[in-house]
């Protein structure tokens, strides 16, 4: 909610890493282009929590900021894998770390090693069993490809299999999307719910959308949005404590929106 103190809290402290999640990389991506310079003691910025597109990744690193995208959960303790300098994919979240073990079924993430020791008032989590971690990847040898969450993922009444995450992490990757929520379960195309810069201007944002659709397919294509005048927050209930989104909350918080947009089944673009 205030960038600003942020960025005043690095040039006070001059850490040597960071880790952020995509939304507050942008943040600092936002304020590079203004001009701020981040601290020569800053030597790695690790960046997760959710999908990372790699259009952000090059921009924060053509401005100086030195990330590395990464993939983990509370679960693990909390980093399975990660990038680094001597050792980076920036299509990937990086290499499994040695404590993991790992295996894909269904395009699901399945983990086994040093995990958590279990739910407070549940069972002991077992070892010997392999964890469900929700999150849907790739593996190639020993590197992960995060593709989203299993239960973000949107089915088209076309009976398209899409991650929500692909289209959000490309608009999150452009200055002043600050925040996007995609939607379109049942529904013949996509949709969003678009938080940007104030100082961003209508005609430019649907210039971006129109330039991430270019690099999207045409069913992955976002061809109805609506811009909200306020951001979205944990106090409305449509954010979790770590900003992630609340998809069924805020599909209730805009139903009308969605029913114009849907009303004739129409496919048009903004």
């Amino acid at each position: 909610k205030q960038p600003a103190q942020l960025i005043a809290a690095i040039d006070k402290v001059k850490p040597n890493t960071l880790i952020l999640v995509p939304e507050l990389l942008a943040c600092l991506v936002t304020f590079a282009e203004d001009g701020w310079q981040p601290p020569s003691s800053l030597q790695f910025i690790a960046v997760g929590g959710a999908l990372v597109s790699e259009m952000l990744i090059l921009k924060a690193r053509s401005l100086n900021l030195p990330v590395y995208q990464g993939y983990g959960l509370s679960e693990a303790a909390s980093v399975v894998s990660l990038n680094a300098p001597t050792n980076d994919n920036i299509h990937s979240a990086g290499s499994v770390l040695p404590h993991i073990q790992t295996k894909i079924e269904n395009g699901q993430l399945f983990i086994k090693g040093d995990l958590f020791l279990g739910y407070l008032n549940h069972q002991p989590h077992n070892k010997k069993q392999w964890y469900a971690t929700g999150d849907l990847v790739e593996q190639r040898q020993n590197t992960l490809f995060i593709k989203g969450r299993l239960k973000n993922l949107i089915i088209t009444s076309m009976g398209r299999n899409i991650s929500a995450e692909w289209p959000e992490s490309l608009l999150l990757s452009q200055s002043g999307i600050l925040q996007a929520v995609v939607f379109g379960e049942g529904r013949p195309f996509l949709s969003a719910i678009i938080y940007a810069d104030t100082k961003l201007s209508n005609p430019v944002l649907a210039q971006y959308i129109n330039e991430i659709n270019k690099q999207l397919p045409d069913y992955a294509r976002i061809q109805k949005w609506h811009r909200l005048a306020a951001p979205l927050s944990v106090q409305q209930g449509l954010l979790t404590t770590n900003n992630r989104p609340k998809r069924d909350a805020i599909s209730k918080q805009y139903h009308a929106v969605f029913e114009q947009f849907y009303r004739l089944g129409e496919v048009i673009n903004e």
